[in-house]
Order: C-alpha cells, then sequence, then structure tokens
C-alpha cells in the first residue's frame, strides 16, 4: 500500500479534515468573539497533508520571525498542534483587536495572541474529537517568539515518536465588519504515526490488514 499517497492525495481524507477545520473555526470564531466582544469569522481556505521537511516553505521562510503557540494532546489520539502568526499579521491583530498601531509586540500584545492562540487550537481539537468520537485531552499551552523554522522543531521535539506528514491549515481572522480587515495564521497539526494510522482506520480508508 502506498501510505504516502493515501495521506496526502486521498480527497476523502482531505475533505474530511476540510470539514472538521470548518467546524472548528465557526466554534474558534464564537469564542474570540465573545472574549473580545466584537464580530469575528474564521475562516479556512485551505487544507493540505504536507511532509514535514516541505511544511516551512508553505508557510513562509525557515528564518522569519513569527510568533506560537503549541499544546500538545493525548488520549485515543496524540501529537501536538502549532498555531503560527508571522510577526507582521501578529501586529496586523494587535492593532484590528486595540485600534491603534502596534510598533513592538509588547507582553500585553503576546497575552492576548497566546489567548486567541489556545482557543483556536482548543477549538480545532475538539473538531476532531468530536467529528471522529474520540477522546483528546489538550496540554496548557506554551508559546514562543522565535523563527519559523525553530517554532517547527520545539514542536517536533515534544512528540516522542517520530512522525512524516503534518497537516497543515491556513486560517484567515476577519475581526469587525470590513472584510478588508483580514490577519491570517497557520495551524499545523503534527499526530502521531499511530494516530495518523488510527485517522485512516475510523474513516475506512485503512483495515487492520493493510497495517504490518
Amino acid at each position: 500500500m502506498d501510505f504516502d499517497k493515501l495521506i496526502t492525495q486521498n480527497p476523502l481524507f482531505i475533505d474530511a479534515f476540510r470539514e472538521i477545520n470548518n467546524i472548528g473555526s465557526g466554534n474558534a470564531a464564537s469564542a474570540v468573539a465573545a472574549m473580545l466582544g466584537q464580530k469575528v469569522d474564521i475562516t479556512v481556505p485551505s487544507v493540505i497533508v504536507e511532509k514535514i521537511p516541505n511544511v516551512i516553505e508553505k508557510i513562509g521562510s525557515p528564518d522569519e520571525p513569527a510568533f506560537g503557540v503549541q499544546l500538545t494532546y493525548n488520549g485515543d489520539l496524540d501529537g501536538v498542534i502549532l498555531l503560527i502568526f508571522k510577526e507582521d499579521t501578529v501586529k496586523t491583530l494587535a492593532k484590528l483587536l486595540m485600534g491603534m498601531e502596534v510598533e513592538e509586540i509588547d507582553d500585553m500584545t503576546i497575552s492576548m495572541i497566546q489567548e486567541i492562540g489556545n482557543i483556536v487550537s482548543a477549538s480545532f481539537l475538539n473538531a476532531i474529537a468530536t467529528f471522529f468520537n474520540v477522546q483528546v485531552l489538550p496540554s496548557p499551552p506554551s508559546a514562543a517568539y522565535d523563527m519559523l523554522q525553530a517554532l517547527l522543531n520545539l514542536a517536533l521535539a515534544s512528540i516522542a515518536a517520530e512522525t512524516d506528514y503534518a497537516l497543515v491549515v491556513k486560517t484567515e481572522f476577519i475581526i469587525g465588519n470590513d472584510e478588508n480587515n483580514k490577519a491570517e495564521g497557520w495551524i499545523v497539526n503534527v499526530p502521531s504515526p499511530e494516530s495518523f494510522i488510527k485517522l485512516l482506520k475510523l474513516m475506512g480508508l485503512l483495515g487492520d490488514e493493510d497495517v504490518e
């Protein structure tokens, strides 16, 4: 069996996660809107499955500064989720949320972005758990400001087993009523190899006889 093709090119697998992420984005938008007291829309323009070495090029340059909110999860599935905001996106979000230009990323901005990242990551994780009727327990989130490659390396280091693939989800945040006020983020979900196999089985795309 071509496991690589099954994960990266199977339309049923991609469509299922597109639907899951649409549900997660709706839940996240409602939660963030309640926190901020204003209208928030979160859309999911793209969902892809990518090999780990190719993830960064889908987002930006390896040495590009970015802000990451990371949480690990375990239970019926285990892995790590990393929500990435590029530096300019953090400033855009801060401007939209606070109504003023932000020249430097201070502690208040970091705290705000970390809370948003926690809500968004947990919402997407809950959508996966509900869709597949499994139990998934998230860890408390941690935040870091570093280069893109360093953020991804830190996330991968939190997984005991080596893994080859990640679900890469592009998200767009629209705050208020002006659709031109957009800020984009990226959710990188890295299930363990065992969890990827379990997901494929839950979808009926893989049987016990297909796994050595």
